[in-house]
C-alpha cells in the first residue's frame, strides 16, 4: 500500500480515501473536468471556484436517467461445452468512450419536432421497439419491476443514438419514436482529452506496476459519472412501472449513459458474429 501511495502521488493523485472512485474523482478534479450546475443552496453561498457546466432542460435531464443502465453479461450455454474456449478483454472499453462525449460546456439539447430520429449526431429517444421473430438476444435493455435488466425482443423505453443504431444495424430492430432529444455540439473541446495520455502512460508504466493507479483511477470515471446519493422516483423504460432501482443521478447521467451506449454499440457488432451458434 506504501508503494501504492507513492505512485499515486508520483503521478499528482491524492485522492480523499484510497478507493477507485476516491481515484476518479482526484482525476477529473486535477483536470478541471466540469461539474453539474450549483444547487440553490450552493449559489447562496457562492464564490465557488469549481468549473461548473450550463444547465440543461430537466425533462432532457429527467429522461437520461431512464437510458442509464449497468453493463450486459450473456451465457449461451450451460454445462459441460466441448472444444476451445475463449475470453476475450477490450482494454479499457468505457474509458476510451470518453473521448467520444460532446463538451458538456457548449453543447445544446433541443427536443426535436419531427418523429423521425437524424441520420447522424447524437440523440436520446423515447419509442417503442421490435425485433424479428428469430432474434436470439434482444438489442436494447429495460429494466424490469424488480431492477433486474432484461433485453426483450420488444419494449417501449429511452435509449441512446449508439445502441439504437447498432442494434437497427446488426439485428434488424424496427422502432417508432414518440419523443426525440437531439445533442448538438459544434466546438472542438475535448473534456476528457487527458483520459488518452493517462492510458499511454498507463501502457508505458505496466497495468500490475507504477501504472496501477492510473489503471484504477481512468476504470472508476463512468462509475463516478453516474453516481448518486438518496433515491429518485421516477418511470422507468416499460418492463414494470414506478422504482428507483439502478437510476443515475439525474445532473450525472448524460455522461454516464452515453459511455455505456458506446460500449453497447461496439458489443452488439462482436455479438451478431456468432450468434447462430446461439441456437
Amino acid at each position: 500500500m506504501t508503494r501504492f501511495r507513492e505512485h499515486c502521488y508520483t503521478r499528482g493523485i491524492r485522492p480523499r480515501y484510497w478507493t477507485s472512485g476516491a481515484m476518479a474523482r482526484a482525476l477529473l478534479k486535477q483536470h478541471d473536468v466540469p461539474k453539474r450546475p450549483p444547487t440553490p443552496e450552493e449559489r447562496k453561498v457562492g464564490n465557488s471556484k469549481t468549473l461548473r457546466r450550463p444547465e440543461r432542460h430537466p425533462e432532457f435531464e429527467t429522461a437520461a436517467t431512464y437510458a442509464y443502465f449497468g453493463g450486459r453479461q450473456e451465457a449461451t450455454r450451460v454445462g459441460h461445452i466441448r472444444g476451445g474456449n475463449y475470453r476475450h478483454d477490450v482494454h479499457s472499453a468505457h474509458p476510451s468512450k470518453l473521448l467520444e462525449l460532446p463538451c458538456p460546456m457548449h453543447m445544446r439539447v433541443v427536443r426535436s419536432r419531427s418523429k423521425t430520429p437524424p441520420a447522424e449526431g447524437f440523440y436520446l429517444g423515447w419509442g417503442h421497439f421490435q425485433h424479428p421473430p428469430d432474434t436470439i438476444w434482444g438489442g436494447l435493455p429495460v429494466r424490469g419491476a424488480d431492477g433486474g435488466v432484461y433485453s426483450p425482443l420488444e419494449a417501449c423505453g429511452w435509449w441512446w443514438s449508439p445502441e439504437i443504431r447498432a442494434a437497427q444495424q446488426h439485428l434488424g430492430m424496427t422502432i417508432e419514436f414518440e419523443e426525440i432529444w437531439i445533442v448538438e455540439s459544434s466546438c472542438q473541446c475535448e473534456t476528457f482529452g487527458f483520459v488518452r495520455e493517462l492510458y499511454e502512460e498507463r501502457r508505458r508504466l505496466g497495468a500490475q506496476t507504477e501504472g496501477l493507479p492510473l489503471k484504477f483511477g481512468m476504470n472508476a470515471i463512468p462509475g463516478k459519472l453516474a453516481q448518486k446519493a438518496g433515491t429518485r422516483p421516477g418511470r422507468l423504460n416499460t418492463l414494470g412501472s414506478h422504482s428507483t432501482c439502478g437510476l443515475a443521478s439525474a445532473p450525472r447521467a448524460f455522461r454516464a449513459c452515453l459511455v455505456r451506449s458506446y460500449v453497447e454499440r461496439a458489443l452488439q457488432g462482436v455479438r451478431n458474429i456468432n450468434r447462430s451458434s446461439a441456437r
